[in-house]
């Protein structure tokens, strides 16, 4: 849903070993990362606002030096840097556990809704319970 919105962009995790980083730069299609924290800072600028940076975790994710990158990253890149808002979005329970953080950061559990039910008076309730 994200994905169409002017200044949003969505990486993938699909493979165990892959560092935040470096899937960044492959997206991207530059060979180094102060590139990729370039074109954040351009993209801030010109939107008058820090990107939103969407990073999306397969289920099958579960080795810990990839996700200490996102946790790492995130607080890097997201806190301390101020180059984007982070959204991390963890398709398993056991994947999000391994995500560290501190005070600064909300775990939301979002249950598994179709299409339909997403279009329902109760599931905006809902959402707007969790995200105001």
């Amino acid at each position: 849903v994200l994905r169409d919105h002017p200044g949003v962009f969505v990486v993938g995790l699909f493979e165990n070993g892959a560092t935040l980083p470096t899937v960044l730069c492959k997206a991207l299609g530059v060979e180094q990362f102060s590139t990729v924290e370039r074109a954040f800072a351009e993209a801030a600028e010109h939107l008058g606002h820090r990107p939103v940076l969407v990073i999306d975790i397969h289920e099958r994710i579960v080795d810990p030096t990839t996700l200490t990158s996102v946790s790492n990253f995130a607080k890097e890149f997201g806190f301390e840097q101020g180059l984007a808002k982070i959204v991390v979005v963890a398709s398993s329970a056991g994947s999000a556990a391994q995500i560290t953080g501190d005070g600064r950061k909300e775990r939301v559990f979002v249950p598994p809704f179709t299409l339909e039910e997403l279009k329902t008076a109760e599931a905006k309730v809902q959402f707007s319970k969790w995200f105001g």
